[in-house]
């Protein structure tokens, strides 16, 4: 199922912050983003799973690696196997207690699950397999209107927000 932009990006930052970003409306397509539900899912089904599939080598050729200090790192030369097995993700959100290589869960909860999420969205536009019909890819967009503790990321896009 598709949706629209900063769906990831404001799931995230609602879970800590509970303030939702503001945006400006699209027209439908402009922008694909997919859940980590989708991404997740059965490959023989279709896209976006076939795309982790087909392409997870070629778009991260040393791995993908997602954290910082404890990280998870799903490695290279699996057609992406081991992040298909690890997607969907569920329960509490929570901080990562622990390095992990190829696992099929984590402490991270749900949280884990809908970063690998927003870094599929990002990184699978960027590469052009999900770039809608803007033609802008998913991590140039711009986060806006954010208050309270979150108001600094205002200006920053998607890509500047995940790093």
């Amino acid at each position: 199922m598709r949706q629209l932009i900063l769906a990831a990006a404001v799931a995230i930052l609602a879970c800590f912050f509970g303030r939702p970003a503001g945006a400006v409306p699209f027209t439908d397509g402009q922008f694909i983003s997919f859940s980590q539900n989708t991404w997740g899912a059965d490959p023989a089904a279709g896209p976006p799973a076939q795309l982790v599939r087909d392409h997870f080598d070629d778009i991260y050729p040393t791995g993908l690696t997602v954290g910082v200090g404890n990280f998870i790192l799903f490695t290279a030369g699996s057609n992406g196997d081991a992040v298909l097995t690890f997607l969907p993700q569920t329960g509490p959100a929570a901080a990562l207690n622990a390095t992990l290589v190829d696992p099929t869960s984590s402490s991270s909860g749900i949280f884990g699950g809908q970063i690998i999420g927003l870094r599929f969205n990002i990184d699978f536009s960027e590469a052009g397999y999900t770039l809608g019909s803007s033609g802008i890819p998913f991590g140039d967009l711009v986060l806006h209107d954010l208050t309270g503790a979150v108001a600094g990321l205002n200006g920053e896009d998607l890509s500047q927000f995940f790093v």
